[in-house]
């Protein structure tokens, strides 16, 4: 993680501490609060958006994003058991996304074994193609983004609804073209890995 990138994570950690200690004033003096929300587009100006879960539906926020995809979608997520997820894919496939999903080997077998999975949401569709790194409990695969060449989309929320709504997490959205770059190049490396399996 870069310097840069924690100084933005603490300014919108204190952000969120300080709204947190001017709403508890207010409440002990018995007046209404209304506290703007300092977890929303932290850093907006700069092209690059920090979301906070649970204050905020992380849900949501992938939600929106992938709507917006154009082309191509290069996917890499440890955990998926989002099934609405899964099915804003299936959606963005149906329109003509390119969507590539890469993932990780020991979570992608648990999920398989309870049987029910978002990859039997995602099975069959030609526009979509997933991957999964070999299985090895001492090297995950353990990225939670995806990006269409434009924006990334990157940070600590699985796609699992506790990832995404009830746990401590954060997504960072950003349209910096290097941040962009390095993340497909990245990408394509691990796609082409030969040990992968090839589910479609």
């Amino acid at each position: 993680m870069s310097v840069f990138r924690i100084i933005r994570i603490s300014a919108g950690l204190a952000l969120l501490v300080g709204a947190g200690m001017w709403s508890g004033l207010f409440q002990s003096c018995n007046m209404p609060v209304v506290v703007a929300n300092p977890l929303s587009s932290i850093m907006s100006s700069h092209g690059e958006a920090m979301h906070y879960a649970p204050a905020e539906n992380l849900e949501r926020v992938d939600l929106q994003q992938l709507a917006e995809a154009k082309g191509h979608l290069n996917i890499a997520m440890y955990a998926f058991t989002d099934k609405a997820i899964a099915q804003e894919l299936v959606r963005l496939a149906d329109l003509g996304i390119a969507i590539r999903l890469y993932r990780d080997g020991d979570q992608y077998q648990q999920e398989q074994a309870r049987g029910g999975s978002t990859t039997d949401i995602l099975r069959g569709h030609p526009n979509i193609q997933i991957r999964v790194k070999r299985e090895s409990k001492q090297n995950l695969m353990h990225l939670k983004a995806f990006c269409d060449g434009t924006v990334l989309r990157d940070g600590s929320a699985n796609w699992s609804i506790s990832g995404l709504v009830r746990q401590d997490n954060s997504v960072t959205v950003t349209n910096n073209s290097s941040e962009v770059e390095s993340f497909e190049r990245l990408y394509d490396d691990m796609w082409q890995r030969s040990s992968n399996l090839v589910v479609q």
